[in-house]
C-alpha cells in the first residue's frame, strides 16, 4: 500500500522524520494553492497519487505556466491535463534538480544492504526505472554513512514493513530529499555482481530460508 500512494508515504515520512521535498496533496490542486505552496515562480512538479512511478508526471516552471494548462479545462482540473488519478488525489510537489543524480539506499529484511547511485538527466524524463540501465551506470557502496539510514531503519520498525528501497537526491546543502519510497523495489543483478556486493535476491532468499528454519 506505502508502494502505491505518494501521498500515504508523505504522510509517513513526516510520522518518522524523513526528509521529502515541500509537497501538497489536493483532489484538484488549484493555481492558488499551488502559489501558496511554491511561490509564483518556483518550478514544481504534479502527478496523480501513484507511487513508484513517474507515469504522468508533468513539471511546470511557474504557476502562470500551470495555470494555463489548469484552465484549458476547469471542470476536469488535473485530470484534464494529467489523466485521471487511482484514488482521486494528486500530488504537487517541489521540484529539486537531480543534476547530482539518484540514490537508492536498499533495505532487506530491514537490514541495511547497499546504497547505489545513477547519474541522469532531463533526457531520461520521470518514468524512470532505476534497474532498467546498464550497470556502468551504477555506482554501488555498501559504505554509505549518514545519520538517514537510521531514520529508515525507524521508518521500517514503525511500519512493519521489511524489504524497501528509499530513492533520495541531495539539495543544495547536500541533505538527502527522498522523492520515492518503494516496497517494489527490483534489483539489477549484473550491476551487482560488478560492485561485487550480495544481491538483493539473494538477500531475500536469505531472509526467506532463515524465517522457514524459525516454523
Amino acid at each position: 500500500e506505502v508502494g502505491c500512494s505518494k501521498a500515504l508515504q508523505c504522510v509517513l515520512a513526516k510520522k518518522y522524520g524523513i526528509p521529502v521535498p515541500k509537497t501538497i496533496c489536493s483532489a484538484n490542486p488549484t493555481p492558488e494553492q499551488i502559489r501558496t505552496a511554491f511561490g509564483e515562480d518556483s518550478a514544481f512538479v504534479v502527478k496523480p497519487d501513484r507511487g513508484g512511478s513517474g507515469m504522468d508526471v508533468i513539471k511546470f516552471d511557474s504557476v502562470a505556466a500551470y495555470s494555463q494548462s489548469y484552465e484549458q479545462d476547469p471542470v476536469a482540473g488535473p485530470a484534464g491535463a494529467l489523466g485521471s488519478s487511482p484514488n482521486g488525489l494528486y500530488i504537487a510537489q517541489e521540484f529539486l534538480p537531480h543534476t547530482g543524480g539518484i540514490y537508492r539506499a536498499e533495505f532487506v529484511d530491514r537490514q541495511f544492504l547497499y546504497v547505489f547511485h545513477i547519474q541522469v538527466s532531463d533526457s531520461h524524463g520521470f518514468n524512470l526505472c532505476p534497474c532498467e540501465l546498464q550497470p556502468s551506470d551504477y555506482s554501488i557502496t555498501t559504505d554509505f554513512r549518514h545519520p538517514i539510514l537510521d531514520t529508515f531503519h525507524r521508518f521500517l520498525e514503525g511500519t512493519g514493513i521489511h524489504n524497501c528501497g528509499f530513492e533520495f537526491i541531495l539539495d543544495q546543502s547536500g541533505d538527502p530529499q527522498v522523492i520515492d519510497i518503494n516496497t517494489f523495489s527490483a534489483y539489477n543483478t549484473e550491476a551487482e555482481t560488478r560492485a561485487g556486493v550480495r544481491g538483493g535476491h539473494r538477500a531475500i532468499a536469505e531472509a526467506v530460508r532463515k524465517r522457514a528454519e524459525m516454523i
